[in-house]
C-alpha cells in the first residue's frame, strides 16, 4: 500500500473523516478528498508527521510502501505493562501521571511525550528504545536533513554524486542536505534504496 492507500484505511479503520484530516492538517476537506481519490493533488511529506500523530502510526510506516502493519504503539505498552503483572495506576504513579493518560495511550488516543516514554520504559524494565517508533517534538526537515548529511559523509558521497545517481540537479540535494527543502515521497524511497537505508534511519530514527 502507498501513503493514499494506508491513509484511506486507516481511516475507515479509527472513523477519521475527511474534515478531521483537514483539520489536522489546516486545509479544506476539498482537498483531502482530491487526494485521496488521487484527483492531482498529494499530501506535502512536511504533513506526514501530522498525520502519523493523528493515526498513531510512525512516519516510516506511512513512507513505507513495503510496510503493511502500522506500529501499535498501545497493544505495545498494554503486553509490556501485563507481562510486568503492574496496573495502569501502578505505571502512572511510576511515571507521574495520571492513570487516565495511561488508559488513553493504550486505546491509541494520545501519543505520550519522549520523556514519559523513557520512564515508562524504565518502569517497565524493557529497556531503552523499546518505544522507538514514537517521536516527540519532531521537524521532519532538520531531522531529515542531519541524517542525510550523516549518511551521505559515512558513505563517502558528494552532493554531485549522490545527485548523478539519483538523476537530479547538485543543487536539490543540496537543498535537501541543509533543509531548505524536503524531497517528495518517492524521492525519500528512492534515497533509501540508493543509499542502503531505511526510511527510518533516513528521518534520524535510527542512525548507528
Amino acid at each position: 500500500m502507498d501513503l493514499v492507500d494506508k491513509i484511506n484505511t486507516l481511516s475507515k479503520q479509527q472513523g477519521i473523516s475527511q474534515k478531521g484530516i483537514a483539520d489536522t492538517l489546516g486545509t479544506y476537506p476539498a482537498n483531502i478528498s482530491d487526494i485521496l481519490n488521487r484527483k492531482n493533488r498529494k499530501f506535502n511529506v512536511k504533513d506526514v508527521k501530522k498525520l502519523s500523530n493523528l493515526f498513531n502510526v510512525s512516519v516510516s510506516y506511512l513512507l513505507d510502501d513495503t510496510a503493511d502493519k502500522p506500529f501499535n504503539f498501545g497493544a505495545l505498552l498494554k503486553k509490556a505493562r501485563e507481562d510486568k503483572k503492574m496496573s495502569q495506576q501502578e505505571l502512572a504513579d511510576n511515571v507521574g501521571i495520571k492513570r487516565a493518560a495511561i488508559s488513553n495511550y493504550e486505546r491509541n488516543l494520545n501519543t505520550p511525550r519522549y520523556s514519559n516514554i523513557q520512564k515508562m520504559e524504565k518502569a517497565l524494565g524493557v529497556g531503552f528504545g523499546y518505544f522507538d517508533n514514537i517521536e516527540d517534538d519532531y521537524n521532519p526537515t532538520s531531522s531529515f536533513s542531519k541524517s542525510l548529511r550523516d549518511i551521505m559523509t559515512k558513505k563517502g558521497l558528494t552532493g554531485e554524486v549522490l545527485a548523478n545517481i539519483l538523476e537530479v540537479n547538485t543543487s536539490t540535494v543540496i537543498h535537501w542536505s541543509n533543509g531548505r527543502r524536503f524531497p517528495s515521497e518517492k524521492a525519500i524511497v528512492k534515497l533509501s534504496r540508493v543509499l542502503n537505508v531505511t526510511i527510518s534511519e533516513l528521518f534520524g530514527e535510527a542512525i548507528g
